[in-house]
């Protein structure tokens, strides 16, 4: 019987060392952007989630970023539609001359009459983006003429 509790107990210690030392599985409620999505043809950008990065390029390197863009309806995207979710970076928290570090992390294109379904990215930013992203965004570009405005894409830190 002891040996069996000490091996349920091991087994617990390695799946909260593995989930601690590389799950990203930690959120900060602080380090967490939302916005609604575009109203007709047209795009948006996130509010610039500050990354402490500067010049000295001292971003913590474990951070993960979570990427979600919601399901839509086929009233809010249609047949063949599409909305494109790009990664920013910029100096400036308004994010006034931004630099594009992934375009096109996800395509959500409207088929057979269902709109497109939910879909996450996960990423990390390269080590030498420097002082030019002190700020990170997320752009959401829509290609339909329809309002997506009901629905939010949402930036997520994740330690």
């Amino acid at each position: 019987m002891a040996t069996i509790l000490l091996m349920m107990f091991a087994a617990m210690c390695a799946a909260m060392c593995l989930n601690f030392a590389g799950g990203y599985g930690l959120r900060d409620a602080n380090l967490k952007a939302t916005k609604a999505l575009p109203n007709g043809q047209a795009n948006v950008v996130s509010t610039g989630m500050s990354i402490g990065e500067t010049i000295k390029a001292d971003l913590v390197a474990g951070v993960e970023f979570l990427l979600t863009a919601p399901a839509l309806t086929v009233a809010q995207l249609g047949n063949a539609d599409t909305m494109t979710y790009d990664v920013l970076i910029s100096p400036n928290a308004n994010m006034s001359n931004p630099v594009t570090v992934n375009a096109a992390v996800i395509v959500q294109t409207g088929a057979n009459g269902a709109g497109a379904v939910a879909a996450t990215y996960r990423f990390r930013l390269p080590s030498n983006i420097g002082a030019s992203g002190t700020y990170l965004a997320i752009k959401a570009t829509n290609s339909s003429a329809k309002d997506t405005s009901a629905a939010s894409l949402t930036l997520e830190a994740l330690l």
